[in-house]
């Protein structure tokens, strides 16, 4: 089931971020910073349930997804797709399809023309995934500091076409 996430989510939602950083991101983020992290220091403080949808199975919240209008300044009338997580137990389970779609939908419905995403150049099943779900690399990159060490990413679009159905 996927549905908006709400307030009572947020432990729920620290426990998959802190668990989905320290499996998806090991060999690519420092060892130190991984290990720093807690379900304490990744738990949202806030939820806006438009902005984030959870999947749920069997009653238990087993991934997230979070978008919404693009930050970054150079976009216009562009969605954003600022992250997609699923605990490690649900990968390769058509969950994390089921989140990306749901959240594109949003974002087609919101009006936007386009989304993007900013993944980790190293992060290569993740990059895998969004290629499979129909999303372009533009070969754009830039650099962000994780826990002291610069660290590059990619960008990846996806345009909406009208004849494009959401499963």
């Amino acid at each position: 089931m996927i549905r908006p996430a709400t307030e009572q989510d947020c432990r729920a939602l620290g426990v998959i971020y802190c668990l989905s950083w320290k499996e998806a991101y090991k060999n690519i983020i420092s060892d130190g910073y991984l290990d720093s992290l807690t379900i304490e220091n990744c738990t949202p403080r806030k939820i806006n349930p438009t902005d984030n949808l959870v999947a749920e199975d069997n009653g238990n919240i087993i991934g997230v997804v979070s978008f919404g209008k693009g930050r970054d300044e150079s976009t216009i009338n562009e969605g954003e797709l600022r992250a997609i997580y699923v605990l490690q137990d649900f990968w390769s389970k058509g969950f994390g399809k089921i989140l990306f779609s749901s959240a594109a939908k949003k974002l087609e419905e919101s009006g936007f023309v386009k989304f993007y995403l900013w993944v980790l150049k190293d992060n290569y099943r993740a990059r895998r995934f969004y290629e499979k779900m129909g999303m372009l690399n533009t070969n754009v990159e830039r650099w962000i500091n994780i826990g002291g060490r610069n660290i590059d990413e990619i960008k990846y679009e996806f345009y909406f076409k009208n004849e494009y159905k959401f499963v």
